[in-house]
């Protein structure tokens, strides 16, 4: 494994601007400490100044104009963009795909994932809502307020009066048309995000729980997990499944067709120590009858499923058999229901979540836009006026 280098430099300066409002020159203390890291030591050392030189090219402090209160431009970013922390990101990229896998692999309900992933976007909506109302200059005097306690503990010093009254104000400025537009966006996409239990809520359509997708009418198929687990070979299994309809009488139907997995394996299986003993939960996928007259209908179901795996032994394997069996219903939406859920499901879930993240990084800039401030200049730390 290659060696890694990781230089760091620690820095304590001056950051020196002259203010866009009142023309006053005054510095604070800027302290940071920066890192590289690259394959050689004069590579990581040479990536740390680097890191060094734009810090202190680019990056700044929020501290207000001891002369006149204001913020500057790039300092009313900064503030603005405090409100898109780690969290806000987490929830913007993360939760889409954590959530996207837990629901695909059952972990999770699909109706579970889209209102999770729901509240994920809503707390990064807040955090645009929160950059987009933050006004920094709106209260010159608090600034005044929080200058003169910063010079009193000498971390901010007035190097130059200037006029007697600013002539901008950074962030003041009214919401762009573009920033509305993408926050416009956003909504649009957050309240998309489960459009799938939306519809079912507005349509009263019933909700099964256990059953994927939980929406199911005529026409439609969906699945159920048994209380049956079996240790397979590689996770290889086949098997028959039969649906007997208990209240035949009621409804008019005394069974449903039914299917399982159905793997196939031969007389050779290869396999690697970790993959001899994997644990599988039988399931059954239901396949609803296209009648109309079936809508509205509760179905009391026998669902059995007999599996057939190879089994793991100290000289092989051997073909097993297990079987098992559940007891359930299904309430059943309109014709097709099944289907028209699956497709709000992917378009909420997988649009929804794509629409925000790109109004979301439009935003990003849109909000925390501003202007660049009149050019900053580096004092050395030694160099404090009394």
């Amino acid at each position: 494994m290659a060696t890694k280098y990781t230089s760091k430099i620690k820095f304590k300066v001056w950051k020196r601007h002259v203010c866009s409002g009142c023309g006053a020159a005054f510095r604070y203390v800027f302290e940071r400490e920066k890192e590289g890291s690259a394959s050689t030591e004069a590579a990581a050392q040479e990536a740390a100044r680097k890191a060094v030189a734009s810090a202190l090219a680019s990056e700044v402090d929020p501290h207000p104009c001891p002369h006149c209160g204001i913020y500057q431009g790039p300092m009313v970013k900064a503030l603005k963009d405090a409100n898109y922390g780690c969290l806000h990101y987490l929830a913007l990229v993360g939760a889409p795909i954590v959530l996207l896998i837990l629901a695909c692999t059952d972990v999770l309900g699909p109706a579970a994932a889209t209102w999770g992933l729901a509240g994920a976007f809503a707390l990064t909506f807040y955090g645009h809502l929160r950059a987009a109302s933050l006004k920094p200059n709106a209260d010159r005097a608090k600034n005044a307020d929080v200058a003169q306690a910063k010079v009193a503990a000498g971390v901010l010093v007035l190097d130059e009066r200037g006029r007697p009254e600013p002539e901008v104000f950074p962030g003041n400025e009214p919401m762009s048309g573009s920033a509305r537009f993408w926050l416009l966006v956003a909504l649009v996409a957050l309240l998309f995000v489960p459009a799938a239990d939306l519809g079912r809520l507005v349509q009263d359509w019933p909700a099964n729980a256990g059953w994927f997708p939980p929406v199911a009418g005529p026409g439609d198929k969906t699945y159920v997990y048994l209380p049956r687990e079996i240790d397979t070979l590689k996770g290889y299994w086949k098997g028959k499944a039969t649906v007997v309809v208990g209240n035949a009488a009621e409804v008019g139907i005394e069974e449903l067709a039914a299917t399982t997995k159905h793997d196939s394996w031969g007389s050779t299986i290869r396999a690697k120590s970790s993959e001899k003993s994997s644990k599988k939960t039988l399931w059954a996928e239901v396949a609803i009858p296209d009648d109309p007259k079936l809508a509205g209908k509760k179905l009391d179901l026998a669902i059995r499923v007999e599996a057939t795996f190879p089994h793991s032994q100290s000289s092989g394997w051997v073909e097993e058999t297990e079987v098992g069996d559940l007891t359930t219903s299904l309430v059943l939406a309109p014709p097709h229901a099944g289907a028209t859920w699956r497709i709000l499901f992917w378009a909420g879930f997988v649009g929804g979540a794509i629409a925000f993240l790109v109004a979301s990084l439009a935003l990003g800039g849109a909000l925390t836009a501003s202007d660049k401030g009149e050019p900053t200049t580096i004092v050395p730390f030694e160099g404090q006026a009394s």
